[in-house]
């Protein structure tokens, strides 16, 4: 499938240490439309650097391990990581976003452990199986990202306000936005591009609580996934929609807007509630409406989302979980008792709150 027609080609420097692999990527990359691909082999930090940046490249691809030096050279190897971070510093490409690029071998969160451990260094991680096996949205999520930096690019005042105008958050959000661990350099009002934008894709976006995703919105409103996806609720909501940076890469909702157009909707009603009660009143007067089915008691409605299934859950039938690091401002989150008694991949005992693991066996040998 070809990509959609844009306004111009992104220009994608791809460094890899092997010319059948950089020769393959480009390809599947090129046949897609939308990026030319220019391919550097790796010969050292420096030369490679030096190499990228003559190119003046809108984004650029790194493989993960660079270790096979061209014939006849001698070159040290290099992880992906070090050389992305040179690329980055602020003497070279720090508005230009960084991929690495991977067998496969790694483990989904080891990408945002190498992002705490080196911060500025990359901005995602693709994985060549997935690069060849769905081109076209390896394509979209490159090009979502260049267009992100770009927005940051553009904003010539680095005040914490103008980033905050630039997300489309209003004045009420400010003070939640200031909660949610912003770079330093923000609260400073000097952020760069790389800074806020890690943290708008590594925190806001990445941890529900300020945004949210369609299924989390769904299940905040106890309507279910479908239902909310349907164009009456959609175009009810259309306010709450995030169209800041990044916007193209994954569709978000702010929860503040979501909050307040249900509250109004039940309040105008005449049935006030919590917000889940939304979707009780909007099936009434819309049939076709179903609510979010909680996957652990199959009560109507479910109120939030299992980490671990990624499912519809009622907060009386999961427990406190801890898997990453997130603003204490952000939703809790949650792990569901199917995802418990099942011992479903993924689910590690040791993440339930301390407070609550004592229940872990008793939900195991329950049998509803």
């Amino acid at each position: 499938m070809k990509h959609d027609a844009r306004d111009e080609t992104l220009r994608a420097v791809l460094i890899e240490d092997t010319p059948r692999e950089m020769a393959d990527i480009r390809e599947t990359l090129e046949g897609i439309g939308g990026l030319t691909v220019v391919e550097v082999v790796y010969r050292g930090p420096e030369l490679t650097v030096r190499d990228a940046l003559s190119k003046k490249p809108h984004v650029v691809l790194v493989d993960f391990r660079l270790v096979r030096p061209p014939r006849g050279q001698h070159v040290l190897p290099s992880q992906g990581s070090s050389l992305a971070a040179l690329l980055k510093e602020k003497d070279r490409m720090p508005d230009t976003p960084v991929f690495l690029i991977s067998l496969g071998r790694l483990t989904k969160e080891e990408p945002l452990i190498h992002i705490q451990a080196t911060p500025r260094s990359f901005d995602g991680l693709l994985i060549k199986e997935d690069i060849h096996g769905d081109p076209d949205g390896t394509v979209a999520k490159i090009c979502a990202v260049v267009s992100g930096y770009r927005r940051l690019a553009a904003k010539r005042m680095r005040t914490r306000q103008g980033l905050f105008a630039l997300l489309g958050a209003r004045e009420a959000d400010f003070d939640v936005l200031l909660k949610a661990d912003p770079p330093p350099s923000l609260v400073a009002n000097r952020w760069d591009v790389t800074e806020g934008a890690q943290w708008v894709r590594h925190t806001l976006m990445a941890y529900p609580g300020i945004l949210y995703d369609d299924l989390t919105a769904a299940c905040f409103l106890g309507l279910s996934l479908g239902s909310f996806g349907s164009s009456k609720v959609a175009e009810f909501f259309a306010e709450a929609r995030y169209g800041g940076p990044f916007f193209e890469e994954s569709k978000r909702w702010w929860k503040s807007l979501l909050l307040r157009k249900a509250t109004t909707y039940m309040l105008d009603a005449k049935e006030p509630g919590p917000p889940m009660a939304f979707g009780q009143l909007w099936r009434r007067k819309n049939r076709a409406t179903k609510l979010s089915h909680c996957t652990s008691s199959g009560e109507e409605p479910a109120d939030c989302v299992c980490y671990v299934l990624r499912e519809p859950v009622r907060r009386e039938y999961s427990l406190p979980y801890r898997p990453d690091a997130r603003p204490a401002i952000m939703d809790e989150a949650r792990v569901s008792y199917r995802a418990i008694r099942e011992a479903r991949k993924g689910f590690d005992p040791s993440l339930v709150a301390p407070d609550a693991r004592s229940l872990i066996d008793h939900i195991r040998n329950k049998t509803q």
